[in-house]
């Protein structure tokens, strides 16, 4: 396991550019989040309103708004525009190689790269997602990188590379792996917003919704094969194999309502998704078998919006949702240990922040360093910043009031 030190509607309210007079809110689809943070800053990635992947990074002291950089990754990189800022996908990580953005046109299904170690560059990976349904996940190992997508006929794949070969291609040199074809497993439903995956010293971990409604873990490996001949016991490899389970019917949770986040920590594996009850579930898996928690019910709470983003570090376990019933940024948080409930805290009072409309549900992302907390959200006026430092409460903050023409997409009639 990954160690850690063991602790862990916009119509009824003035809203930053939206206010009571706002029109109705028609679709609740947006670009979304991504964010890491590595050596060189923290970092937070998103497609704007002008289609170009923009990055706020911040060096230090990033509790101070002024202290956030706007980027133009593709301007920098060179790189083609998104057909459409509406439902454009983004996903990124950070690893010995470099700093990755992958980025997903709406239009045409193409997965592209964005890759810096010195200067951003772009590359069309000659894959397609499916258009309508185009989330993308993925991690770094000691093993290269990885990078999950789903093809129009709903099979599940990953691209992996090295980082030994991105470095020699500048981010260009990638193995595509059907990994439905390899395991036989469920095809891929509702797979926007319902992916997410993680590596530990288990193995390699992809979630997805697959078209039953369940929640579905395809589990890298390494294995031998061993087979007895002449009486002798004779094994071949170990060979990199995936598997499929269906985590739903394993433990007789409901079935999948939207969004799926996850990680891995001391206590063990952990996957969040909101279920057709509209409640926060968590499938846990601690060394036993995988059991199927009522988090919502836990913590007393009411229905949940439909993203989740999540983190553990050592103050706990942490899940970010939005409230459908107060527009509000909520956490669900465990103390990290084995005994103790989960807890509903209202991020948006206990920082003073703003309430977030439907069409903007899907910006939301998190992280946690030894510096803090950050959750960032787009309630339509600016980016926001939630944050909570060592020993400190929750503040919020606006961070690109001065940078009105890079704000993300937020789709209202």
């Amino acid at each position: 396991m990954i160690s850690k030190r063991v602790s862990i509607a916009a119509s009824f309210i003035t809203v930053g550019l939206l206010t009571s007079a706002s029109p109705r809110v028609i679709n609740a689809q947006s670009n979304n989040f991504t964010s890491f943070t590595d050596i060189a800053g923290k970092h937070i990635v998103y497609v704007s309103s002008d289609s170009h992947v923009h990055q706020l990074q911040c060096i230090a002291n990033c509790s101070l708004a002024t202290n956030w950089i706007n980027q133009d990754l593709t301007a920098l990189s060179g790189g083609p525009a998104t057909a459409s800022s509406l439902s454009s996908r983004v996903f990124s990580f950070s690893d010995q190689a470099g700093e990755h953005v992958f980025w997903t046109d709406a239009l045409s299904g193409h997965v592209n790269h964005l890759f810096f170690n010195g200067s951003w560059i772009n590359t069309d990976l000659g894959v397609q997602t499916e258009t309508s349904q185009n989330a993308i996940t993925g991690y770094s190992n000691v093993g290269g990188e990885r990078l999950f997508y789903v093809t129009a006929d709903s099979h599940v794949h990953v691209l992996t590379s090295t980082a030994s070969a991105q470095l020699a291609s500048n981010g260009a040199s990638w193995v595509d792996t059907d990994i439905t074809a390899q395991t036989g497993g469920a095809l891929a439903g509702n797979t926007d917003f319902s992916q997410s995956s993680f590596s530990d010293s288990l193995g390699e971990h992809l979630f997805y919704s697959g078209v039953d409604g369940h929640v579905h873990q395809l589990y890298g490996h390494w294995e031998s094969i061993c087979v007895n001949i002449f009486g002798q016991r004779i094994c071949f490899g170990p060979f990199f194999i995936w598997n499929n389970q269906d985590l739903t019917a394993t433990t007789g949770g409901p079935v999948v309502g939207a969004a799926l986040t996850s990680f891995s920590d001391s206590l063990g594996e952990h996957v969040f998704y909101v279920g057709q009850d509209d409640h926060v579930h968590q499938l846990f898996l601690n060394g036993g078998g995988w059991v199927d928690q009522d988090l919502s019910l836990q913590a007393g709470t009411y229905n949940s919006g439909i993203v989740l983003a999540s983190f553990s570090d050592s103050f706990g376990e942490h899940v970010q949702y939005v409230g459908t019933w107060d527009a509000h940024l909520h956490q669900l948080w465990h103390n990290g240990t084995t005994v103790g409930p989960w807890v509903d805290q209202d991020l948006t009072t206990l920082g003073n922040g703003l309430p977030i409309p439907s069409s903007c549900l899907e910006s939301l992302t998190s992280f946690s360093d030894l510096s803090g907390e950050y959750v960032f959200y787009f309630p339509g006026d600016d980016i926001h910043l939630l944050n909570s430092s060592p020993g400190s409460g929750w503040s919020d903050q606006p961070l690109l009031a001065s940078q009105p023409d890079n704000l993300p997409y937020c789709w209202i009639d």
